[in-house]
């Protein structure tokens, strides 16, 4: 199916056999790899609401060498027990503590996008990612990586470096392992990979012997930051793994860096394709796009950033955001 294709050819390729082929379910083959297509959402709800048909797709196996077998790739006993572990991680009361983080970051990116606004169409996809990269690595890790406004970062580099090859490989499944590994993709990956996981030990390593030091009763924190590799003192995802593996003893160093670059991949990239699909609809639909700004005039007033108590008063905002992406 994509044999040849080039990787900006793709979604349009696959928007025309759904055009062809659909609104009933239809296979294609890429190599010797079947997929099957949904369109309608009564078909698409037999699959999510399953009990049976729970197994991750083949393609998830190609983020096995970065991401292991973290809460996006596992399946089963290890899911359940790691969700049950991760899911406290995302209480709104958790959530609060980082609103200035994100404002923080939302604002840079706005600073971004106002230089771009000189009537031609540019490309923000790059942008958004960035943010979300600053505010994920930030929550999650409790660390600074400047997405924003160093793009040459090494850590940075590598993370796009590996979502190039995971995308690369994907359309190419007749490429055994073997091969791969002789190619300049597969040197590339062993490169990356090594800078992905040497930064996630360090931090790991660090923020345990920032743990271990301090008394239980400043873990909490907010707004200090440790001198070493600027690490927040602000319990994040990290500081809870870590403090499951302590109580516990249920997650390795290895199963918490595998969670960690998980989240890491997953709330960089998801976040950022389903802003630019709400930003681009939202764009081509402006009777929607006025609705919602109005809305925002509504609840925030004379507010220029909203509170946490503001978002659940934001009720048409959830919309765009809701179906869009999807």
């Amino acid at each position: 199916m994509f044999i040849g294709v080039a990787k900006t050819d793709i979604f349009d390729l696959v928007c025309k056999y759904m055009r062809i082929f659909g609104p009933a379910p239809f296979r294609t083959w890429n190599g010797s790899k079947p997929g099957v297509h949904l369109m309608r959402p009564e078909h698409l709800e037999v699959i999510m609401a399953s009990s049976v048909h729970i197994k991750k797709s083949h393609q998830y196996d190609l983020t096995h060498p970065w991401l292991g077998l973290g809460l996006l790739t596992s399946s089963g006993a290890r899911w359940h027990q790691h969700r049950k572990l991760i899911t406290p991680s995302f209480h709104f009361k958790i959530l609060e503590n980082f609103m200035h983080t994100i404002e923080e970051k939302a604002q840079i990116l706005l600073d971004n996008l106002d230089k771009k606004t000189d009537g031609k169409p540019h490309d923000i996809y790059q942008d958004i990612a960035h943010c979300a990269l600053d505010i994920i690595c930030e929550t999650a890790m409790g660390v600074n990586v400047n997405a924003m406004s160093d793009t040459n970062n090494e850590y940075i580099q590598a993370i796009y470096t590996m979502s190039e090859i995971i995308a690369w490989k994907m359309i190419r499944p007749y490429i055994p392992e073997f091969i791969f590994n002789i190619l300049p993709q597969g040197y590339k990956s062993k490169q990356a990979l090594k800078v992905l996981h040497g930064f996630s030990e360090n931090i790991i390593s660090s923020r345990k012997k920032l743990l271990q030091t301090k008394p239980s009763k400043n873990k909490k924190e907010s707004d200090a930051v440790d001198e070493l590799l600027g690490v927040k003192k602000r319990l994040s995802l990290l500081d809870m793994l870590l403090e499951a593996s302590e109580d516990g003893k249920v997650l390795s160093d290895t199963d918490i860096r595998q969670e960690v670059d998980s989240f890491i991949f997953a709330g960089h990239d998801t976040t950022a394709a389903s802003i630019a699909w709400t930003l681009l609809l939202l764009g081509t639909h402006p009777e929607i796009q006025e609705n919602l700004y109005q809305e925002l005039k509504d609840v925030l007033q004379d507010k220029s950033v909203p509170s946490f108590n503001d978002l659940p008063e934001l009720k048409y905002l959830e919309f765009p955001l809701m179906i869009c992406p999807n």
